[in-house]
Parts: C-alpha cells; sequence; structure tokens
C-alpha cells in the first residue's frame, strides 16, 4: 500500500511542494497550532496538505523538499513528507512476443492507416527479432487479410462476425482484450483515429497495462528492448518520451501520416488466423443505432491533396473566406493555425499541428502563419510548401520551398484572379 504524509513539526508551509505537483494535490492551509498558538514564539502559519486521493505518488514532493533541507542552515525544518510507495512484483514477460497492428475497419473499408502501422511495425519487429502480425475485427474482413500479408505482415488475426459489423468500442475492446490474452503480442499499435483512441483506452483498462496516445515516433531500445513511444506534452510545448516497463503490450495509438506507407508486394506469404473469441461476453450495454455521414461538403484537411491554411495574420475570421475561395479553386481543404482556433476564427478540425492534425498534401500554402514548432512539426511533410507573410524572417518563411513577402489580403487575390484566367 502506498503511503504519504506531511511532517508538521518540520513543514514551514513554503510551497515549494505545491509548486512542483504534477497532479495538482497539494494545497498550503493555516496551520491548526498558529491559530492555537498563546506562548513564545508562534509556529509557522501555513501547512502543506495532500490530498492522497489524488496523489500520483511521483516523488516530485519529496524530492523538493529534501533540496531544499540539504540547502538550509539548520536541519530543523524541510525534509517534512514521508511517502513509501509498494514494490509490484514484475510479472514473467518472457512469454509475450510480436509487434500487431490493429487496422481501423468499417462498413466494409480499411482505413489506409493500417499500412503506415506496418511500415513502422516492419521496423520495430525488425530490431526486435521478432514476428509481424496484423489485426483485422469486423464483419467482411477476412478478404483484407491477404493485402496486409502483401504489406508485410507475417500472420493477420482475423475476428469475422456479424457481431462486429458497426463499431462499439466496448465490444471491440473486449474482443481485442481476448486477443491478447490468446496471442501474448509484446506491442500493440493502433492508428490515432476515433476509433483507435476509444478501442486503446478500453484495452489498456481491460489488459491491465499502460497506453500512450497519439505518438509521433516510435523506436526499440536496442538495450532493454522496451518501446521509446514519443508524444507532444503541455500543449505541444515540449516532447514526452514514454516507456511501460513492467506489463505487457505495451499499447499505443499513432497519429496518421506520421509515417509512409509499407510497399505492397504482390505474392508475399503468410499466414491467416482467425482467433475466436465468446460473442455472449462480448456484448456490450451500448448499442449502434446508425452512422450519419458529414455533408458539408468540405475536404478533409487530413487527406486533402492542396491545403490552403491560415493563422493570426489574418487579423479575423473573415480571412479564411478568402482562403476558402483559393482553396476551392485549388479542390483543396481549408487549414489553420492553432492560433486561428484559439481565437475563434475556424473550427478545431481545421488545426495542423502537433495539437491538431498531421498533414501530407502534395502542395501546402500557408497564409500569416509564423511557423512555430508545434505547426511545423504537423505539416512538414507536405511536398511543396508556400509561405505568404509580411515577415521574412518568421520561421516558416525560412522553411518554405517557396516564401512569398507581402500581405496576404493582396496576394491571394491576386492568385485568385490568375486561376480564373487560365481556367478561362
Amino acid at each position: 500500500m502506498n503511503t504519504i504524509e506531511v511532517l508538521e513539526e518540520r513543514c514551514t508551509g513554503c510551497g515549494a511542494c505545491v509548486k512542483v505537483c504534477p497532479v495538482p494535490c497539494i494545497a498550503l492551509e493555516p496551520s491548526e497550532k498558529a491559530r492555537t498558538h498563546t506562548q513564545g514564539k508562534p509556529p509557522w502559519k501555513s501547512l502543506a496538505v495532500i490530498d492522497v486521493s489524488r496523489c500520483i505518488y511521483c516523488g516530485a514532493c519529496v524530492e523538493a523538499c529534501r533540496t531544499l533541507w540539504e540547502k538550509a542552515k539548520t536541519k530543523e525544518n524541510f525534509n517534512a513528507i514521508e511517502m513509501t510507495v509498494e514494490q509490484q512484483a514484475k510479472s514473467d514477460l518472457s512469454a509475450y512476443r510480436g509487434v500487431f497492428c490493429c487496422a481501423d475497419f468499417r462498413r466494409g473499408r480499411i482505413s489506409p492507416t493500417i499500412y503506415e502501422l506496418l511500415h513502422i511495425g516492419r521496423i520495430l519487429a525488425n530490431d526486435l527479432q521478432e514476428p509481424l502480425c496484423g489485426v483485422l475485427i469486423g464483419r467482411g474482413t477476412r478478404p483484407f487479410a491477404q493485402d496486409l500479408i502483401e504489406h508485410g505482415a507475417d500472420t493477420v488475426f482475423v475476428c469475422d462476425d456479424l457481431l462486429f459489423e458497426d463499431f462499439v468500442d466496448e465490444t471491440f475492446a473486449k474482443a481485442l482484450a481476448a486477443l491478447v490474452a490468446q496471442a501474448k503480442p509484446n506491442k500493440l499499435i493502433l492508428p490515432a483515429s476515433a476509433m483507435g483512441r476509444s478501442l486503446s483506452a478500453r484495452l489498456a483498462i481491460l489488459t491491465e497495462t499502460g497506453l500512450t496516445a497519439d505518438a509521433t515516433e516510435l523506436r526499440i531500445d536496442q538495450q532493454t528492448g522496451l518501446l521509446h513511444v514519443t508524444r507532444p506534452t503541455f500543449g505541444g510545448n515540449l516532447m514526452a518520451t514514454i516507456i511501460c516497463q513492467n506489463r505487457r503490450p505495451e499499447i499505443c495509438t499513432l497519429r496518421p501520416l506520421t509515417y509512409p506507407k509499407a510497399v505492397r508486394t504482390p505474392g508475399h506469404s503468410g499466414t491467416v488466423a482467425d482467433f475466436k473469441v465468446d460473442l455472449q461476453a462480448c456484448r456490450a450495454k451500448t448499442r449502434f443505432v446508425g452512422f450519419v455521414p458529414e455533408e458539408s461538403g468540405e475536404v478533409d484537411v487530413a487527406t486533402a491533396e492542396v491545403v490552403v491554411s491560415g493563422g493570426r495574420g489574418l487579423g479575423r475570421a473573415e480571412g479564411f473566406k478568402l482562403l476558402g475561395e483559393l482553396a476551392h479553386a485549388l479542390a483543396g481543404s481549408v487549414g489553420s493555425s492553432r492560433a486561428a482556433v484559439d481565437s475563434g476564427w475556424i473550427p478545431y478540425r481545421h488545426q495542423v499541428g502537433l495539437t491538431g492534425k498531421t498533414i501530407k498534401p502534395k502542395l501546402y500554402i500557408a497564409c500569416g502563419i509564423s511557423g512555430q514548432v508545434q505547426h511545423l512539426a504537423g505539416m512538414s511533410s507536405s511536398d511543396v510548401i508556400v509561405a505568404i507573410n509580411k515577415d521574412p524572417d518568421c520561421p516558416l518563411m525560412q522553411y518554405a520551398t517557396f516564401s512569398v513577402q507581402g500581405d496576404l489580403f493582396e496576394i491571394v487575390p491576386a492568385l485568385l484572379g490568375e486561376l480564373k484566367k487560365r481556367r478561362d
């Protein structure tokens, strides 16, 4: 059992522990002794109080308090937090083998994200010298098994049943948990799609293992064999590398378009394996009612071959009407920077960057976007990048294939005029 407590006789109420707590679960409250003191020098006015129901026992507060104690001239104060953490028995992980890539299969179609998973999956499997496996759950999935094999999978596990005709995360998670129990995968990768995000969270709970969501980089530590998963954190301002040391499988979701697609090799041989699940146990408390496709008529920014994006330089929401005209003329989609979304000028679904969507169009036109690192990470794989900005020294102008210095409200209308002439 984990325990943590503050030693009142040593705590000075300095607040150092409050500042470093990541949850946060520590607060300063008036000391009871200070309120009732009547003689001599009064004790410290405040005392650190820890909400143990929220504490994650990371030890940051203990370290901060001990550091102050080591620096103090007198050793009577600080070093006031005592914590004990129960050591968990290390599981036998030797039975877990293989890199498993789960496909997003819905309404008779397989998402192309599986080919990106198979690309990086093959690299990870080779580093581990373990097999690469694909996973297909749905109705009518079996005909797609050979396609995954020709894209590099050594084995494809198939669960094909009417129960899985429509995606219900609870049902799919129970089926995938059954596969984990049977096949014991070492690493399990899902796409960071709506399906992958909801499914992976439920699966991590069912299998009692760790999950790293929205990964942008995957690699194997050659010494330990652990999967190092890198993802943006703190709003995209920092990149964190996360490991899952004592549980298997190591689960992560990978952002679409992070890696190229696996190359198809016609005739590549592999094995198709049906895995059986208890259908009654897989039934969910919820039921699928129906699917209503979006009818906005807009091209999805994640799949568009041409993206015209706007940022803070637009100055107002009306600026996106102009960019919409240019995107329409180029048969493309409208994107945006985080600043434009935060300002309420355009919905989040258009956001490009670490905290938005990762894209890889043939042509990316950035209008009034300075190009902070978070935005560059989301569109840097574009084939051709055109930046339009008044500031010639901003990061995106330096990074772009073609940089156009000037007022976007003059340049974009000129581009529209030229496109109209060519069409006429």
